[in-house]
């Protein structure tokens, strides 16, 4: 039912925040608390919150990105709710201007060492706003690669996304994840149905 969806895409972006801290998963399930593993009193952690980014810190945000690869990104962050992996390793050949769609998807690959299957990901609608800063972005384009600079695909957008944070006056708990949770949060604020929310973002087991 509509409460399940919503557990479940929270747990999603839960664990997607913690194997990103170095915290991994081996199983869905909640683990059995037994006096081992039982927090102790005073001990206890408080719930993880997710940071939300509201329209004003949006816009600060967007206008203190100097850099034009930097601002692309949070566009598309923002159109898509991709993950940041995805967004920066996005090919023009996945860009269809004709169909106004944004193909994030890439095929799911099995690492023989970890068993980890690639994360989700979709195909997402291109906006007019976004359609017109990759229309922008490609007359200059060097690279096959949509996020570049310097001649360069970008690999690592942190550094560049930091100090647009730090400009715009914002927290260090904003991350370029933070972005796809107020993607998330928007969607549920406007009403549209958890399920689609989750495939919309992506994940495999919607």
């Amino acid at each position: 039912d509509q409460d399940d969806i919503i557990r479940k895409l929270i747990k999603v972006d839960r664990m997607e925040r913690e194997e990103r801290e170095g915290l991994h998963y081996t199983r869905v399930e909640t683990k059995k608390v037994t006096p081992a593993t039982a927090a102790q009193p005073g001990t206890t952690k408080p719930a993880p919150k997710h940071r939300v980014l509201t329209q004003e810190e949006i816009w600060r945000l967007t206008d203190a990105a100097a850099m034009p690869h930097v601002k692309l990104f949070i566009g598309l962050a923002l159109a898509t709710g991709g993950r940041s992996e995805a967004i920066t390793g996005l090919r023009w050949d996945a860009c269809d201007f004709s169909e106004k769609t944004i193909d994030l998807r890439e095929k799911a690959v099995l690492n023989p060492l970890t068993k980890k299957v690639r994360k989700g990901r979709a195909i997402v609608p291109m906006s007019d706003e976004i359609r017109a800063m990759l229309q922008d972005a490609r007359q200059g384009a060097l690279t096959e690669h949509v996020i570049e600079w310097d001649g360069a695909p970008i690999k690592k957008i942190r550094k560049g996304f930091t100090a647009a944070v730090e400009r715009a006056g914002l927290g260090s708990d904003v991350t370029p994840h933070t972005l796809r949770h107020t993607v998330a949060s928007a969607a549920t604020d406007a009403g549209v149905p958890m399920l689609k929310i989750s495939r919309f973002l992506g994940h495999r087991d919607q």
